[in-house]
């Protein structure tokens, strides 16, 4: 199998992502639109998604270097 690249990868995340997280997305902006317009849930959607994938990657990434120093 070759390399994935970015390009192979970010098309495998948008087709987890529309399996699994389109409907919940969805959901939240009909639930919410009265009270915030559906760009301003899109983004806070985008940036809790961003916070969480940037702290399970730092805790793996922990994770990693501890298993080296052992």
């Amino acid at each position: 199998m070759k390399k994935p690249t970015k390009e192979w990868l970010t098309e495998e995340i948008k087709g987890t992502l529309e399996t699994h997280v389109l409907d919940d997305i969805i959901s939240y902006m009909y639930e919410y639109r009265d009270d915030f317009s559906y760009l301003e849930i899109a983004e806070i959607f985008s940036q809790t998604v961003d916070e969480i994938a940037k702290k399970v990657a730092k805790e793996m990434q922990e994770e990693d270097e501890a298993e080296e120093d052992e």
